[in-house]
């Protein structure tokens, strides 16, 4: 097991879903929610945050507690999670286009080195 496939099936038991059900609402297969449980794969963030939306939570609880953002990157890991599944949505919904998309993934990206302390020089 890890850490992540524990939440995961944490969070799918507290919802009452199985892992069929949970794989029907985030349209992920049954078996790949099995290996993430399991600890045998692990799950994309892209990913991850289908599991999220479908289990009406933030992604970033899904994660091991040792991968969360401090309080002082919460924000901006925040804000950074929030982008990207608004662009999840829109992009699905063909509200954005290829440039808006571009835009969107540079600004969670910023979102998520500022959160994790990663300076222009390190990159």
């Amino acid at each position: 097991m890890t850490a992540t496939g524990d939440n995961i099936r944490h969070a799918r038991e507290s919802a009452g879903l199985s892992q069929y059900e949970l794989g029907q609402r985030s349209a992920i297969p049954q078996p790949t929610i099995s290996a993430w449980e399991k600890g045998r794969t692990w799950p994309t963030i892209p990913l991850l945050m289908r599991v999220a939306h479908a289990l009406y939570l933030p992604a970033g609880s899904l994660l091991p507690s040792g991968d969360r953002p401090a309080e002082v990157g919460a924000d901006h890991a925040g804000r950074a999670l929030r982008r990207l599944d608004r662009l999840a949505i829109e992009a699905r919904q063909d509200g954005l286009t290829p440039a808006g998309v571009t835009v969107m993934a540079e600004l969670a990206a910023a979102d998520l080195r500022l959160a994790m302390g990663i300076s222009e020089e390190e990159q």
